[in-house]
C-alpha cells in the first residue's frame, strides 16, 4: 500500500485554523500529521489552505420521471463536496432500485459518498407523502407503524430517516403525525444508530418535534421562533440545517412529466411566497440560535440531478448567508464539515483532518475570507484516499 505525503499544508478545520503540517495518507486513512514525514509519493501543497472534504447535508437527487445518473455525484466530488446526503427520494423508480444504485455508486472514488434516507416517513397525505408529482412517501399513523417503516428503510440500506411536520402550501388541513409517533421514529433511529431529521418550515410545529426528541431540524422556520424555544433546542443539543440558499432564489425546475392537479396547486401557492422577507426572518432565527450556542450544519436543498443548469460544487452563497447569520468564516466551514458529519453520523470518521480519520481532503487556490470565493477555485481533491483532482 503506497503512502501519499501532502507536504506544507495549511490545515483549516474545526480544530486548527492555519496550522502548517505535513499530512501522511495510507490507503483511505490519514495516518499521521507532523513534520519530517516521508511517503512513497510526495506532493508539495505549497502552503495552500487544506480542508476536510465538504458535506452538503441536504439534497434531493431524483424527482419524478428523472433517470438515475451518476453525473451530479461526480461533479460534487470533483468540486470538493465529498459527501452529499439525500434527504428524500422523489423518483418513480422503486425504493429498492434507488437504494441499491446510490449505495453502489457512491462507493466509487470518483463520486461523493451519499448517505440516503430513501422515502419520507410521514402522515398519510401529509408533507412529504407527495414528491415529484406522485405519492411515494411511506405513510404511517401510529408509533408501531412508524417503527416498522424505519426498520424497513434501514434494511434496504438507508443510513437515516427523514420525516416532516409542516403544511403543504395552500393546505391548512395538512395531516401531521402525533408527538408519540415522532418520538417512536426518533427512538427507533437511536436504537439502530442512524440519523434522523425532520422537515419543518413553520415555527408552529417546532414544539412538537422538540418534545418528541427529533435531533435535527432540516430547514429553519420562515416565521419567528420564540427565544424560549430556541433555548430549549440548545439545551437538548438539537442541530439545525437551515438551507438558507433556496429561500430567496428562483424555484427549481419542475420534474418532468405531467403533474397531478394537487401538485400544480402546491406549486402555484409556493410561487406567491414573499421569499425576501422569509429570508430575513430565517437568517434572524439562525442568528439568535447560533448566538445562544446552537449547532448549525450545512445543506442547500439542491433539487434534481439533471434539471439544474449549474455545475454542482461547494455552495458559496450558503456559506455567505451563514456568515450573514453570525457565523464566522471558521464557524461556517465547521458547519460544512464537522457539524454536517455529525448530523450524518459520520463525525467519528470524517469532518476534520486528524490521524485515524478518512482521507477526504481538499485544497483551495486562494485565501479563505468573508467572501468565501476561495471555494469556487478548488485545486486539489482527495476522495476516499484517491487523488481525483490536482491543479496545484
Amino acid at each position: 500500500m503506497k503512502k501519499i505525503l501532502l507536504k506544507n499544508a495549511a490545515v483549516h478545520d474545526a480544530l486548527n485554523w492555519g496550522m502548517t503540517s505535513d499530512i501522511l495518507v495510507e490507503g483511505d486513512v490519514i495516518a499521521e500529521l507532523g513534520t519530517g514525514l516521508s511517503g512513497d509519493i510526495e506532493i508539495d501543497m505549497k502552503g495552500a489552505a487544506v480542508l476536510p472534504g465538504f458535506f452538503d447535508a441536504h439534497v434531493h437527487l431524483v424527482s419524478g420521471d428523472e433517470k438515475l445518473s451518476d453525473e451530479a455525484l461526480r461533479q460534487w466530488a470533483f468540486n470538493g463536496v465529498t459527501t452529499v446526503r439525500d434527504m428524500g427520494f422523489g423518483g418513480k423508480q422503486s425504493l429498492e432500485d434507488f437504494m441499491n444504485w446510490v449505495n453502489k455508486t457512491s462507493a466509487s472514488e470518483q463520486m461523493s459518498k451519499c448517505p440516503a434516507a430513501g422515502r419520507f416517513v410521514t402522515a398519510l397525505h401529509g408533507y412529504g407523502h407527495i414528491m415529484g408529482g406522485h405519492e411515494n412517501g411511506i405513510p404511517v399513523g401510529f408509533p408501531d407503524e412508524a417503527r416498522a417503516a424505519v426498520r424497513k428503510l434501514y434494511s434496504l440500506g438507508a443510513s437515516g430517516i427523514k420525516t416532516a411536520a409542516d403544511r403543504e402550501p395552500g393546505r391548512d388541513d395538512t395531516p401531521v403525525l402525533s408527538t408519540e409517533t415522532f418520538a417512536a421514529i426518533a427512538d427507533e433511529c437511536e436504537k439502530l444508530g442512524i440519523w434522523c431529521g425532520a422537515h419543518v418550515l413553520s415555527a408552529d410545529f417546532l414544539p412538537l418535534l422538540v418534545e418528541a426528541g427529533i435531533p435535527e431540524m432540516a430547514h429553519i422556520p420562515l416565521d419567528h421562533i420564540p427565544d424560549e424555544l430556541l433555548d430549549e433546542m440548545v439545551r437538548k443539543e438539537i442541530y439545525i440545517t437551515p438551507t438558507l440558499q433556496p429561500i430567496n432564489a428562483p424555484r427549481p425546475p419542475l420534474p418532468p412529466g405531467e403533474l397531478p392537479p394537487e401538485m400544480k396547486k402546491i406549486i402555484e401557492a409556493m410561487s406567491k411566497i414573499d421569499t425576501a422577507e422569509q429570508e430575513r426572518i430565517a437568517i434572524d432565527n439562525v442568528k439568535r440560535f447560533f448566538k445562544k450556542g446552537g449547532r448549525v450544519a450545512f445543506g442547500t436543498d439542491t433539487m434534481r440531478m439533471q434539471g439544474s443548469p449549474e455545475v454542482q460544487g461547494i455552495a458559496v452563497k450558503e456559506l455567505q448567508l451563514l456568515h450573514k447569520a453570525g457565523l464566522s468564516v471558521k464557524d461556517a466551514v465547521t458547519a460544512a464539515t464537522l457539524n454536517s458529519a455529525h448530523v450524518c453520523k459520520m463525525d467519528k470518521t470524517h469532518g476534520t483532518i486528524e490521524t485515524g480519520k478518512k482521507a477526504d481532503i481538499i485544497a483551495v487556490g486562494s485565501v479563505i475570507d468573508e467572501t468565501f470565493e476561495a471555494f469556487s477555485s478548488i485545486t486539489f481533491v482527495m476522495n476516499k484516499g484517491v487523488i481525483i483532482r490536482q491543479e496545484l
